[in-house]
């Protein structure tokens, strides 16, 4: 078998197990490793091994996508609003005159 014929081959029944996956709920490696075992003459564990790698690359990039969509959001894209000097020393000062004073159970201003 020339090599023309052979990437042709594949390539159709690379398209055939797609869509055979699809409709079955299955991969397509229910459907590619007998066609390439059994009609093209490739031995199992390069079948299987090619699979394999397939199956990788498409995992890695699913959970690249799955990262990308579902990452939490940047530091700058809500910014936390800090407090100035001023703001904190009469804080402090407000906080601390609060508290100060006699031990009386009325509430502070």
């Amino acid at each position: 078998m020339s090599g023309i014929v052979f990437v042709l081959v594949t390539f159709l029944s690379s398209v055939l197990a797609g869509i055979v996956g699809a409709l079955l709920g299955l991969g397509g490696g229910v459907v590619m490793v007998p066609v390439l075992t059994l009609f093209l003459g490739v031995h199992i564990y390069y079948a299987a091994f090619g699979l394999l790698l397939l199956f990788l690359r498409d995992s890695l990039a699913a959970a690249h996508v799955s990262q990308i969509l579902h990452a939490p959001p940047a530091a700058h894209a809500y910014p936390v609003r800090r407090e100035s000097f001023w703001e904190r020393a009469f804080g402090a000062i407000r906080r601390r005159s609060s508290h100060s004073g006699s031990c009386s159970s009325s509430p502070a201003p």
